[in-house]
């Protein structure tokens, strides 16, 4: 790209919005002809394929810039594969030769991805009975446990999650994984527990409890969590500090009043446990100014 001499690659189906690789080609012109009008076209089908595939080259100049635009098409039975290449002028001959040697050789290939997805899963699981650290056992595990996320099998993932955990209870990654796949059923409240306990201190662990919670439009859950814990008999100031920032996170988007209020009882625990440089405080800081001069102005509009 800071050379100006890329090539990328595509592919567009056939369906109803295409019926054909000819359908592509023109629609790819209109477009640019909309941003461009006065870009020249040029086309021909020079380049040959053993398998005999229709293939196409397309070139474009356009007036705005130096930059010429090559791409070549071939067409397969229910879709097409298109490369485009940008290259400087001066480079054009190297950088084509490399363009067509990709259409004359480009092949379809079906991936069966659960077979493939098992055969990683033998290959992690052969390491899993060699590894001598737990650690490295329960990242294994982890490893298992993504695979079978993207296949869907979310009964084993969660399997395999609550392994690692066995192994390293302080897991991280596994303790988040299986929060995010539990969360909705029964066991919800044990596993947002069990996230919460790997440190109550920590930014890291509010942050990641509000993205899951939000994502899955159970905030208002979330919020009443933490409000429970804030009640307490016995909290370390920064735990209480992280407590209040997190509800102020929580309640900004509905009540920036109780926002602001949230927000300035954490800076009081958490001015008492860092220095005035730390992250935490100067995010606070600034929050803080940009919340009252909000409700300022909204107190003086309904005056």
């Amino acid at each position: 790209m800071k050379n100006e001499e890329f090539i990328y690659l595509n592919i567009a189906s056939y369906g109803s919005e295409f019926i054909d690789m000819n359908a592509v080609v023109d629609f790819h012109e209109r477009e640019t002809k909309q941003a461009h009008p006065e870009a020249i076209f040029h086309y021909t089908s020079s380049i040959s394929r053993k398998d005999g595939r229709t293939t196409k080259l397309r070139t474009i100049l356009r007036k705005e810039t130096h930059l010429h635009e090559y791409t070549g098409f071939v067409d397969f039975e229910s879709f097409c594969v298109f490369c485009v290449l940008f290259t400087p002028e001066e480079l054009q001959i190297k950088n084509i030769r490399k363009l067509e040697y990709l259409i004359e050789r480009v092949v379809p290939i079906n991936i069966n991805l659960i077979s493939s997805a098992c055969t990683e899963i033998a290959t992690l699981e052969n390491y899993l009975s060699t590894a001598e650290k737990d650690q490295d056992k329960a990242e294994i595990l982890i490893r298992i446990a993504k695979i079978y996320c993207e296949i869907e099998d979310h009964e084993k993932a969660t399997e395999m999650y609550q392994q690692s955990v066995a192994i390293f209870p302080e897991n991280f990654g596994a303790r988040l994984a299986l929060l995010e796949l539990g969360m909705g059923s029964e066991n919800s409240a044990m596993l947002t527990e069990a996230f919460f306990n790997l440190g109550p201190g920590e930014r890291a662990i509010y942050n990641e409890l509000i993205r899951v919670y939000s994502e899955r439009n159970r905030a208002q859950l979330l919020h009443q969590y933490l409000l429970n814990k804030l009640k307490e008999t016995i909290l370390p100031l920064e735990v209480k500090g992280q407590l209040l920032y997190a509800l102020g996170e929580l309640s900004i988007d509905v009540n920036t009043s109780e926002a602001l209020g949230h927000f300035l009882e954490s800076q009081k625990c958490l001015k008492q446990c860092f220095s005035a440089k730390h992250d935490a405080l100067k995010s606070l800081k600034k929050i803080i100014r940009t919340l009252s001069n909000y409700n300022k102005r909204f107190e003086n509009r309904h005056e």
